[in-house]
């Protein structure tokens, strides 16, 4: 059976690949199992004045106000859907 296997690249990365036995995906197990238990943190996230300044520059420009010809953004959108429609697995 094919599975994903990690393996610790560099300090804080993890490598994913495919395995084929039940040992290298023990060790998988093994490897990960520290980041299981690693607390997430949540809560609100800070938004420095800069950035929100950016944004509201971004939003406020011609092309992104409301009835702006957005054309281009539905043929980028077209073509994507195109592309991985036609998108075959490798092997």
């Amino acid at each position: 059976m094919r599975r994903l296997a990690a393996s610790a690249a560099r300090p804080g990365g993890v490598i994913i690949g495919i395995v084929d036995d039940d040992q290298e995906y023990e060790e998988l197990v093994r490897i990960l199992e520290p980041f299981r238990n690693l607390p997430i943190e949540t809560g609100p996230v800070a938004l420095s004045e800069e950035y929100l300044r950016m944004v509201a520059e971004v939003e406020s420009a011609p092309e992104n106000r409301s009835g702006a010809d957005k054309t281009s953004v539905e043929i980028v959108f077209r073509h994507s859907r195109e592309h991985f429609a036609s998108a075959r697995r490798a092997r």
